[in-house]
This record gives structure tokens, sequence and C-alpha cells, in this order.
């Protein structure tokens, strides 16, 4: 249990630390949390190729043609879910080995068979 002593040294701490002030230090610690980026607010995240982003949605856009507003908001929700699906295709490989690393799982050749190990490994431990 919490003292009242630590309650005010926390709340004291807590009045001290508000966050970046400036748009330079806001800009940078937007991305402080970002692991993989599936989820990401940003369209483009810190590596990724903004020509590649601009020849995905030029290709898309004379393939789909939207003409209406509407069809204007759904091109624009394809061009995001295929970048986020390009996105995660690359994570994926890292995920899963970080996720057989954590499950002390070791490969030995064969990637399928560790996973699927470390994936009966995780439902036997209820994580």
């Amino acid at each position: 249990m919490t003292s009242k002593k630590q309650i005010t040294a926390n709340r004291k701490n807590a009045q001290k630390s508000t966050g970046a002030k400036t748009e330079r230090g806001k800009e940078n610690s937007k991305m402080n949390a970002l692991k993989h980026g599936l989820t990401a607010r940003e369209i483009l995240l810190p590596g990724e190729n903004e020509m590649h982003f601009k020849e995905l949605r030029k290709a898309l856009r004379r393939e789909y043609k939207p003409e209406t507003a509407t069809q204007e908001v759904c091109f624009r929700q394809v061009v995001l879910s295929a970048w986020s699906l390009l996105r995660a295709a690359k994570a994926d490989p890292f995920i899963i080995k970080g996720f057989m690393k954590e499950k002390g799982v070791n490969n030995n050749g064969n990637e399928e068979d560790a996973l699927c190990e470390a994936l009966v490994q995780s439902i036997s431990d209820g994580k």
C-alpha cells in the first residue's frame, strides 16, 4: 500500500513532467511509443518511403478512378489499408521472431514448427 508521504511525493513529481512544450519537442515525442506502426495515426512512419506511398496511391487511383465524394472516401480507405498491409508484411517476420525469442523457442531451421511450438506454449501459459 502506498503511504501518504509517497502519494504526496508522486503528485509533486507529476507537476514537473508535463510533456513536450515546443513544437519540435512534440514532433519528436509523438513517435515514442511506436513499436510496429500497425495502428499508427501517421500515414508515413519514420524510415518509410514517401515516393513508394505516392506510387501506390497513383496506381490505385488509375485502377479505381474515383469520381464521386463517396468513391473518393472509399478510395482513400483502400489506399490506407493497402499501405498498412504492406507495413504489416514487412513487420511480420520481426514480430514472429520476437515472439519465438520471448517464448525461448529455437527454430533449428524450421520456422513453421518453431512458431507452432511457441503458439502452443503461449496457449498453455494462458498468454
